[in-house]
């Protein structure tokens, strides 16, 4: 009786730890994939915040050229020179971070594009201030292509913008499908675990009676007591 019980402890002890190498196997490569799956979310964020900070960059040179163009002080200028300066920077970051992507490669070509003719306009609109006056650079101000860059500029963000955050959906959703998996993972190996760990602590049926007749049946070797 010991030797099977001790038996059977060994199985149940050797099908626990089956389990538990299982369930740590893949608890390690949801661990793995949740780190990625994270990556990927952080660097679609970033994605994003670079579009939005482009676009901040170029609301202020506009805001400057503009102030420049009423005021005329150099002052007004040093927001200007910056966000001409900050542009290419963001323009760079974007082409870095998605590299992986020939779709956003292709809008980032458009929107540098832009980005360099705005430089260029926009230091037509201060050297016209400068050298004719307020009036001559208003003019300037109020043609056509002003209006066609700024339709231009935002609709290539808009699709940027448009693509980056369906990516984010999706990889959020696959961090939390991964996060879901691991959390069902360890519920299921740790009842799985409990299981058999009961099953086989449970004794087998009529092995008590067995074990109880074998204690109270005398040995063959005994002599009877004499009365």
């Amino acid at each position: 009786m010991a030797l099977v019980l001790r038996a059977r402890i060994l199985v149940g002890f050797g099908i626990a730890l089956l389990l538990l190498g299982v369930v740590s196997w893949f608890s390690y490569q949801n661990a793995v994939n949740t780190v990625a799956s994270a990556r990927w979310v952080a660097h679609t964020r970033e994605v994003l915040e670079t579009l939005d900070a482009l676009v901040g960059q170029v609301a202020s040179s506009e805001a400057a050229y503009r102030d420049f163009l009423i005021w005329g002080q150099e002052t007004s200028l040093w927001p200007l020179n910056a966000a001409f300066r900050e542009a290419p920077r963001s323009i760079g970051r974007l082409r870095v971070l998605t590299a992986d992507d020939p779709g956003q490669q292709q809008a980032l070509g458009e929107l540098a594009e832009l980005v360099a003719q705005r430089v260029a306009w926009g230091q037509q609109v201060v050297d016209t201030r400068r050298v004719r006056g307020a009036a001559a650079a208003g003019r300037f101000v109020s043609e056509k292509r002003n209006v066609a860059f700024t339709t231009a500029f935002h609709d290539v963000v808009g699709r940027m913008r448009t693509t980056e955050e369906r990516l984010l959906e999706e990889r959020t959703a696959g961090l939390n499908a991964v996060g879901r998996r691991t959390q069902l993972l360890i519920v299921a190996g740790t009842a799985l675990g409990l299981l058999v760990a009961v099953l086989c602590g449970t004794p087998r049926p009529g092995s008590t009676r067995w074990s109880r007749a074998y204690r109270t049946t005398p040995s063959s070797g005994s002599t009877p007591t004499a009365g």
